[in-house]
């Protein structure tokens, strides 16, 4: 029976992607399941992802069952993520696996429009109060 072989170690999750919602801040990040595990019907299965921005070593940690996880991130910078599978119940004989970590790192695009009138558009947010933002003229401006 598939659903019922004792599994020895478990693969990290696949396709591990970051994208851009739009919206001045939250990223989606979304990964699929280890193929090992779309058989495996007694395994409790959790992810740990971790992410930052790549000069921070203060990375946010969240344990999820969920295939994809969105939160806010500074668009000034690149980002960091990591991710990796726990498993644990009946299909490892209640021990608990964890596989080695998927990484990617998103760097959003600098650049708009080609036809803009402003390039060079940086932002800052202070206390969710206010905002200073810098650009430089673009070409048809």
């Amino acid at each position: 029976n598939a659903g019922s072989e004792m599994l020895t170690s478990v693969d990290p999750p696949t396709d591990l992607q970051v994208t851009d919602l739009g919206h001045l801040g939250p990223l989606r990040i979304r990964w699929k399941a280890p193929l090992i595990l779309t058989s495996q019907r007694l395994c409790v299965v959790r992810y740990m992802l971790s992410y930052c921005n790549v000069d921070s070593t203060n990375c946010k940690r969240v344990i999820t069952k969920q295939l994809e996880y969105t939160d806010g991130f500074n668009l000034n910078k690149g980002i960091k993520v990591k991710i990796q599978t726990f498993v644990r119940e009946q299909c490892t004989n209640r021990t608990e696996l964890h596989s080695d970590w998927a990484e990617t790192v998103y760097r959003p695009p600098m650049e708009g429009h080609v036809d803009s009138k402003v390039r060079d558009l940086q932002c800052i947010v202070y206390n969710l109060e206010y905002m200073d933002c810098r650009w430089q003229n673009g070409m048809s401006a």
